[in-house]
């Protein structure tokens, strides 16, 4: 506005002509007049103005100075909020970074679980492999164990058989000497009857009693016949032997003799065969034992191993997954229901394979208690056999 007033000030100014020609002074000094008061009316104008310029400059400072101070406010708060900003994006970043690391070490976790969850795969396939090897293991055993006692059972049949096989030797051993010590006897008398015969025939020659030696004769074969009878009786009664058939009766009876001798080397060659064989079922026996004691050891080493598998590896998954839990209880909280379930799962497969480790554990004791009872059998059975194979030799 002041500079309109001063450019319409200039303008009037240059509208005055100074080389202007007069007709008179008063037109002159009417001239001049009017022009003074021109210019004081612009004075007091230009005044005017410059007070109402002053006013309104003035409320212009003062509306600089609120809008000034307004927007200083302003710009300190724009300059805080810029600050926060700044502090938070940093932290952000750093929040960032934080997270991508954390993403990094869970990714690397990852991959580590995914190797150890493979090798927790092939060492649960080499210990089921090595479960079935000791089911079939045992299965031969049960096999071989059956086999074992069919064997025993026969061999008991077999030595009840021989023990009664011997009793009847013991007994034809004592006909054998008992007709031994008849021939025996019977040799001697026909012996001295001989004699006593050639005796009386030469004394009756001799003194020529023929008769007398008729009747003695008759007489001798009536006790001779008698005797007989008595002796045939007290055998058992096989039949009336006469005077002419001692001999044939002695050869029957020194055929006897051989045959009970025959039968006497065969029960000897028999008991000595058995008794070979008896030595063999008891190395035999013996080799079982060991082998038995030995895969009691092995089965017992594999349930410490397995037991101490299953213990390393429950320790090392529960380690693991705590670990992963303190990693990520803070940073990537996950919902209870996830956390929940995930329990559960691990708890699940935990006791799943518990309880497969368990009945398998359960399966070879069982398979050792039979094994120990078969073991006990055979013990005691090889004692007895023994204390029987003394009391024979006695």
């Amino acid at each position: 506005m002041f500079i309109l007033s001063f450019k319409l000030f200039q303008s009037n100014v240059m509208e005055i002509n100074p080389l202007l020609k007069f007709v008179s002074k008063d037109d002159e000094i009417q001239y001049w007049m009017n022009v003074a008061n021109q210019m004081y009316q612009r004075k007091e104008d230009a005044e005017q103005e410059l007070q109402e310029y002053q006013v309104h400059s003035q409320l212009l400072e003062r509306e600089l100075e609120t809008s000034f101070n307004q927007s200083d406010r302003r710009n300190c708060e724009l300059h805080k909020i810029n600050y926060k900003l700044t502090v938070d994006n940093e932290d952000l970043k750093n929040r960032l970074d934080e997270q991508i690391q954390i993403y990094s070490t869970l990714q690397s976790d990852v991959q580590n679980l995914k190797i150890y969850n493979e090798n927790l795969l092939n060492r649960i396939r080499k210990l089921e492999q090595n479960n079935d090897d000791l089911e079939r293991f045992n299965r031969e055993k049960t096999v071989s164990g059956e086999e074992l006692e069919s064997q025993f059972n026969m061999t008991l049949e077999k030595l009840a058989f021989l023990e009664t096989e011997v009793d009847e030797i013991e007994s034809l051993k004592c006909i054998v000497q008992r007709l031994q010590e008849e021939n025996r006897d019977l040799r001697q008398q026909i012996q001295v009857e001989h004699q006593q015969r050639n005796m009386n025939i030469q004394e009756d020659t001799e003194n020529g009693y023929s008769q007398l030696v008729c009747s003695a004769l008759q007489s001798d074969n009536k006790k001779y016949i008698i005797n007989n009878e008595q002796i045939d009786e007290q055998e058992g009664q096989e039949g009336k032997v006469m005077p002419c058939d001692i001999l044939k009766y002695v050869r029957e009876l020194e055929q006897t003799i051989e045959c009970s001798q025959q039968v006497h080397s065969a029960t000897k060659a028999s008991e000595e065969k058995l008794k070979c064989r008896l030595n063999t079922a008891i190395k035999k026996i013996a080799s079982l034992e060991n082998a038995l004691n030995e895969k009691d050891g092995y089965t017992t080493n594999t349930i410490r191993r397995m037991k101490d598998e299953k213990r390393d590896m429950s320790q090392d998954v529960d380690v693991r997954l705590r670990r992963h839990k303190d990693k990520n209880i803070d940073k990537n909280p996950r919902p209870r229901s996830d956390s929940n379930k995930d329990d559960i799962q691990r708890n699940s497969n935990s006791s799943r394979l518990g309880r497969h480790i368990e009945n398998r554990v359960k399966k070879v004791k069982e398979e050792e208690k039979r094994q120990q009872n078969l073991v006990w059998f055979l013990k005691r059975w090889r004692y007895s056999h023994l204390n029987w194979l003394r009391k024979r030799e006695q």
